[in-house]
């Protein structure tokens, strides 16, 4: 079985779920009243309370509980993948397509013209045809403190760990 899993710059990611100060309506946070076992673990073994924990706290938490899921299946099976979110369009192109999905190893310039045409796009439906704009640095400029903090705390050590694994080789685990 293959699969991927993609990991983004920490603090971004948590800035596309938890936009602005005080908004309680992120994904991430869904979970927050009824916190299953495995956050509650990381949140305790970071010596923090459950029942206190800021949001931002929250969902860096929630998102390293995904990372390490990725990991621990990474570790177990074979044919999982860490790719790294900044390089795409490009890891398409180079490698998963070609070597994983093409049988002649390698895409034609059409098929190439086609992905970097597509890669242009707004992936997310509400803004369908929209043109991607990069937005790092935006969410880098508007990240206060508390997220800052939490995104080290939390997620950043098994970002890291998932990036170390992407660049090994490509991080492919067969």
């Amino acid at each position: 079985v293959l699969f991927f899993f993609f990991s983004g710059e920490p603090l971004e990611v948590m800035m596309s779920h938890i936009k602005r100060k005080g908004q309680s309506k992120a994904n991430c946070l869904r979970q927050k009243r009824r916190p299953p076992a495995d956050l509650k673990a990381m949140v305790q073994q970071h010596g923090d309370d459950i029942s206190s924990i800021s949001d931002e706290s929250f969902c860096a938490a929630h998102l390293a509980t995904l990372c390490q899921s990725a990991l621990k299946e990474y570790k177990a099976s074979p044919g999982l993948r860490m790719v790294n979110y900044d390089h795409i369009p490009g890891i398409f192109m180079d490698d998963i397509i070609p070597y994983h999905f093409v049988k002649e190893g390698r895409l034609d310039r059409d098929a190439r013209e086609r992905i970097e045409t597509v890669s242009k796009r707004y992936s997310k439906g509400k803004f369908e045809g929209k043109q991607w704009e990069a937005d790092s640095d935006v969410k880098q400029a508007k990240a206060w403190e508390e997220m800052r903090s939490a995104s080290d705390k939390y997620l950043r050590p098994i970002y890291e760990e998932l990036q170390k694994l992407a660049s090994e080789g490509g991080g492919e685990n067969n």
